[in-house]
């Protein structure tokens, strides 16, 4: 794969632009659990923003890039075909942005990261490849997918999520305000969103807020957030919004300081439909201090004969004890929602 000039031909003026908004970007979902309706209402008037500048872009179209052992770089406006490479692929790689690229038509990465730290994705349009970004190894932190929009994850499993963390620690790891959609017949996912074996910290977790996910199956066991996936804790799953998002719509698989909260989950039934909302423990340590409350769920279980199963909540000891989530009874069942909490149109970066 070619290595390419990360100083990209974009006017002066849009560059200034984009600069600010990527200072907006860093600070926007640096908050408190508490506050994510606010931070929802002050990413309206981003997201336009960001949309603007999107279309503002000259995109150039450049070769597959890797790039390893490099700080202080941007990689900014390039149109990439993967083809059988990732788009972009860094390895131990410090303090790098990567913003309003175009990443396609690739059988595996769109954005693949391995021991990278402090690394902010936003503003990309990321489509028909593999898996979106998969951030492997990054025990140093501070990993931010943010405000970025992808469609049709081809896979194979496992790796067939748009967005996941694999065994990323520490402070400041974001994915927020994405817009995530799977078409049937032009994708084969597995998760949409996923956190194997990552750990934020007391002070700051793993935030997972105000993402939009359309679109999943036909597998069996993928779902649109899964977090806890073999362990993991520390993170704050909030305020996003879930329609047909695979076999379930937010799993906690187990885990330990897990805060599920407030999102809103919807499916019809589909052949591939199993739940809406579930609390389990297949890790092989204990399960414990998880808040699952205040979500509104309606789902109906095709997979199951077509019955609502808004909830799933597996009760067990020992090893793999999951003992009930506080808050687990204020969850909202048979909603009044529908398809329609998502827009007709949710990837317009294109």
């Amino acid at each position: 794969m070619k290595k390419v000039n990360f100083v990209k031909r974009c006017a002066y003026g849009v560059f200034c632009t984009l600069s600010a908004l990527s200072i907006l970007l860093t600070s926007s979902c640096q908050k408190d659990a508490s506050t994510a309706s606010t931070a929802t209402v002050s990413s309206s008037a981003l997201s336009g923003k960001l949309r603007s500048s999107y279309a503002a872009v000259k995109y150039v179209k450049t070769a597959a890039i890797y790039y390893s052992y490099k700080n202080n770089i941007t990689i900014n406006a390039d149109s990439i075909n993967g083809g059988s490479a990732a788009c972009i692929q860094l390895a131990y790689c410090n303090n790098v942005h990567i913003t309003h690229c175009k990443l396609m038509n690739s059988s595996s990465f769109g954005i693949y990261l391995n021991n990278c730290s402090n690394v902010l994705i936003d503003s990309c349009y990321i489509a028909n490849v593999g898996a979106g970004v998969y951030a492997e190894d990054c025990h140093q932190g501070q990993i931010r997918v943010m405000y970025n929009q992808m469609q049709n994850m081809k896979g194979p499993y496992p790796h067939a999520d748009f967005i996941q963390f694999d065994r990323v620690y520490g402070t400041y790891n974001r994915i927020c305000y994405n817009k995530l959609e799977n078409i049937y017949g032009q994708s084969n996912p597995e998760d949409g969103i996923n956190t194997y074996m990552s750990t934020g910290t007391s002070a700051d977790p793993i935030y997972i807020i105000g993402n939009e996910i359309r679109g999943g199956g036909p597998s069996i066991t993928g779902s649109g957030i899964c977090v806890g996936d073999n362990g993991g804790s520390y993170q704050v799953v909030e305020s996003n919004i879930l329609v047909s998002s695979g076999y379930g719509g937010i799993d906690c698989a187990g885990g330990n300081n897990m805060q599920i909260l407030n999102n809103t989950i919807y499916s019809p039934s589909y052949s591939w439909s199993g739940f809406g909302l579930g609390s389990n423990n297949f890790a092989s340590a204990p399960s414990y201090s998880n808040k699952i409350t205040g979500n509104k769920v309606y789902w109906i279980a095709g997979h199951w004969g077509g019955y609502e199963r808004d909830t799933v909540y597996r009760y067990a000891t020992g090893t793999k004890a999951n003992p009930m989530p506080s808050g687990w009874k204020a969850n909202t069942v048979h909603a009044s929602i529908n398809a329609s909490i998502l827009p007709a149109t949710l990837i317009d970066y294109k």
